[in-house]
């Protein structure tokens, strides 16, 4: 058994299981276990690259408190690679070593506005827990 300190922080990774040829908007939902606080938001990888917005939102009106909104909009759409992380979320931790995942899809498109069908399994959600110091644990 390996005891390890109360993690302080979480940097949350999320990508796409497969490559997306010119995705110009995805909207989901993204929750966190108890114990965990959001704090911001980046682009990565193809998603940097673009000139898109990446934009998020804390609980809402009928969210629950550990869940947030998170909005990427693509003027002319970006490739995703299978695999790469495409967002990165940080997250305060007061207790616990919380869990993260993807909710729900709420929407996704390639351009020029075409629907494309998303689920949460599509989804390939990486955690790297820190401690005070901000040292991977």
């Amino acid at each position: 058994m390996k005891f390890i300190p109360q993690p302080a922080s979480a940097d949350v990774f999320i990508a796409l299981d497969s490559a997306i040829t010119k995705l110009d908007s995805l909207n989901l939902k993204f929750v966190n276990d108890q114990g965990a606080t959001y704090t911001s938001a980046a682009k990565l990888n193809q998603l940097l690259a673009d000139s898109g917005s990446l934009l998020t939102a804390g609980p809402g009106v009928s969210d629950p408190a550990n869940t947030i909104t998170i909005g990427v909009a693509s003027a002319g759409g970006f490739t995703t690679v299978a695999n790469t992380p495409i967002i990165q979320l940080t997250y305060s931790i007061t207790s616990g070593i919380p869990g993260f995942r993807v909710g729900s899809v709420v929407s996704a498109s390639t351009f020029p506005s075409v629907p494309l069908t998303l689920s949460t399994s599509n989804f390939i959600v990486t955690v790297i827990y820190r401690d005070s110091g901000g040292n991977p644990l």
